[in-house]
């Protein structure tokens, strides 16, 4: 919103959304069809108790698209907000430096990078939460 300005359509950003989040939800669906697939139940009847096993067994390309889907899954939204929270500081201070000519667009960065600082933090603090899973 920032970039268009006053050229911003909102019907045309409301439709974009809901394409991109069409797209997201089949690219996230076709990229983790194989796990349904491959998995199988397994009966164990040890030491009279009755128990199932998710057995997966995968080819090694299998296993290797399951790798990069998986990385891609992770480091992507990652990217995104991060991309996302730099072009949200950078315009709002060309923004503030174009409207107040007092001070310098360094001065006017140091206080964006303050008051946008929650966002940074909640990105980082995403990444090390989802990165735990993967351990």
């Amino acid at each position: 919103m920032m970039r268009k300005g006053i050229r911003f359509d909102k019907k045309q950003s409301i439709k974009t959304a809901k394409w991109r989040i069409i797209i997201v939800f089949i690219v996230v669906v076709l990229t983790n069809i194989v796990d349904p697939i491959q998995r199988r139940l397994v009966e164990d009847n040890t030491n009279d108790e009755k128990r199932f096993w998710c057995i997966l067994t995968y080819s090694s390309t299998v296993q290797i698209f399951n790798m990069i889907a998986n990385v891609f899954h992770f480091c992507l939204p990652f990217i995104i907000n991060l991309v996302s929270t730099s072009i949200i500081i950078i315009d709002s201070t060309r923004l503030k430096s174009s409207v107040q000519a007092g001070q310098g667009r360094k001065q006017h960065l140091i206080k964006q990078l303050e008051e946008h600082r929650h966002l940074g933090v909640a990105h980082l603090r995403l990444f090390e939460i989802n990165a735990n899973g993967f351990r």
